[in-house]
């Protein structure tokens, strides 16, 4: 990499780079000529880089050049499949975890676990920070993920010019999309597999009466834990003394189990998937209130 340029040595190469005419020969020129590969001009040392800059003349010339900065900088890195935040290679990651996955028991929790963890890093990057440097990969980060889960598209490069670092981020906020929802699909041929004829027990079928409304409802219109037990025992066929016992402080109570707390994280992702965002808020808001209280 050239670290200084005398006015003259400028002045002629910006000269030449000037009257350059295709995108190939540009790129060359900052091999060649200023010692650095094009996609590295972000750390350019020289403050007067902006003679520099290939400027595309369409979308064709900006998508390549986007595409140029991203695959000369995947190719010289170690592809990453074992950090969530980092996943350069998907298909590299997804074999990673499904050999990982046959040495655990509990397969289902572990996917859970995955799914809970992805949920916590995007609400984590979506925080504002101190950082403003920080804050721009994450935003990257972010569009790319929402790109596909919100929109099921791929990602496009033919819209502006952007840095390498931020392509990259947000190729790898799409892996992350793109990984969810292969967990996600892992997870719905287990419960079709496994736990489809499932009974759900007592603690279960309660947690799910009350975020779906129909616990608070009652409780609005009865207002009466006894009663109220003696209908939802009747719609349950569940024990009546059992189910008079649960209700009062009945989130509390429930997610006390490490059993109901984990079937509290599989309805989060089910109202989430539904798209019954404030319900799926609400369960979230309780798990992360108790489990503190544990802690």
């Amino acid at each position: 990499m050239i670290t200084k340029l005398s006015k003259e040595r400028h002045k002629s190469l910006k000269y030449k780079f000037q009257n350059l005419k295709t995108l190939d020969e540009k790129i060359d020129f900052w091999q060649q000529e200023l010692k650095t590969p094009y996609w590295q001009y972000a750390y350019f040392p020289f403050s007067d880089i902006e003679d520099f800059y290939i400027v595309p003349n369409d979308s064709d010339e900006t998508e390549k050049i986007n595409l140029y900065c991203l695959n000369s900088f995947l190719k010289k890195i170690i592809p990453i499949t074992g950090i969530l935040t980092k996943i350069t290679d998907l298909d590299g990651a997804k074999i990673s975890f499904m050999k990982e996955l046959e040495s655990i028991g509990n397969k289902k929790e572990f996917i859970l676990d995955q799914l809970v963890s992805i949920r916590d890093i995007i609400g984590q990057l979506s925080k504002p920070s101190t950082n403003l440097l920080n804050d721009s990969k994450n935003k990257f980060f972010i569009d790319g993920f929402k790109e596909l889960l919100f929109h099921d598209r791929e990602l496009s490069y033919d819209s502006h010019v952007m840095e390498t670092e931020n392509l990259v981020a947000r190729l790898q906020g799409h892996n992350l999309a793109k990984f969810k929802k292969f967990l996600e699909t892992l997870q719905e041929n287990d419960l079709d597999q496994k736990t489809k004829n499932k009974k759900l027990s007592l603690p279960e079928q309660l947690l799910m009466l009350h975020y779906i409304g129909t616990l608070p409802s009652l409780s609005e219109k009865i207002n009466n834990d006894s009663k109220e037990a003696v209908l939802i025992s009747t719609l349950l066929n569940s024990d009546w003394q059992n189910t008079r016992i649960a209700l009062p402080n009945l989130i509390e109570n429930l997610l006390k189990s490490k059993r109901t707390m984990s079937f509290a994280h599989e309805l989060f992702v089910i109202f989430e998937k539904a798209g019954m965002l404030e319900t799926a808020q609400n369960i979230k808001n309780d798990i992360d209130r108790l489990s503190k209280k544990k802690k």
